[in-house]
């Protein structure tokens, strides 16, 4: 593809993936480049090609499935939020699912109409009678375990569940053979990086892409806004990690390598 084809220019601002990001120049793939509107804030382009460019991607597969509301693991999490927040305006309901009791209001100020603890001791019949009430088919599980088992099980019949991650740890486990086989349930990886590879194989794949991203960039202060929870500079990354360590569910820490 030519620069040109997917507005990309001399001092155009941009979001890419590649190589030697940390020089004071680089190269990248056309296909890898996002061009970002002007209003753009740095802290919102810094992920715009993970977790945004992600959450448009699986709204856009609950939309393909006709899902009117879908169940989500580490729905605290930045990306979980986005997902959240871009299904609301997409007609697509959460079923938001965190780890601890201080996470679910958070869940609920972005919109999602349902959020539940999973520490909770009534966690599993709770999430049973709200994929039974609100007939939910579809899962996006970032956590996998028995957590992740647990979630494919409670699913309504004919329900999918889409992995793409793995924060527990552990291999997904306690999926009932009889869900897959009587329920009609089944079970997809999913990776943002491959993807993006299977589209841009293919020339009208590489202009989908390329007109995702611009979507995409032009919803990074609404809709797939990063949070972020504190700004470090750079001299002070050590500090920046031992703060993220104990804050992982607040927003993103970033590090600001120079003033504008």
């Amino acid at each position: 593809q030519d620069a040109a084809e997917v507005g990309v220019g001399v001092g155009t601002r941009v979001s890419f993936r590649g190589f030697g990001t940390w020089a004071e120049y680089c190269t990248a793939q056309v296909s890898h480049v996002m061009p970002l509107p002007a209003n753009t804030q740095w802290e919102n382009a810094a992920g715009a090609l993970v977790n945004p460019l992600t959450a448009y991607t699986l709204i856009q597969l609950a939309k393909e499935r006709g899902a009117r509301m879908m169940a989500l693991t580490a729905a605290g999490s930045g990306l979980g939020r986005m997902l959240t927040r871009y299904g609301v305006a997409e007609g697509v309901g959460t079923c938001a699912i965190v780890r601890r009791a201080d996470l679910v209001e958070g869940c609920l100020e972005e919109g999602a109409l349902i959020a539940l603890d999973s520490s909770d001791p009534n966690y599993q019949a709770n999430l049973q009678k709200v994929c039974e009430e609100h007939g939910v088919k579809l899962a996006f599980d970032a956590v996998a375990g028995p957590e992740g088992g647990q979630l494919l099980n409670s699913l309504a019949n004919g329900g999918k569940m889409y992995v793409y991650g793995g924060l527990s740890g552990r291999p997904l486990d306690g999926v009932a053979w009889s869900q897959l086989i009587f329920k009609g349930k089944s079970l997809e990886g999913f990776w943002m990086t491959q993807e993006m590879q299977s589209q841009l194989a293919t020339p009208s794949g590489a202009a989908r892409l390329q007109r995702n991203m611009k979507t995409v960039g032009e919803m990074l202060e609404t809709h797939l806004r990063t949070i972020v929870s504190r700004t470090f500079s750079l001299e002070d990354t050590a500090e920046a990690l031992v703060y993220m360590r104990k804050n992982m569910s607040w927003g993103k820490v970033q590090l600001k390598i120079q003033d504008d």
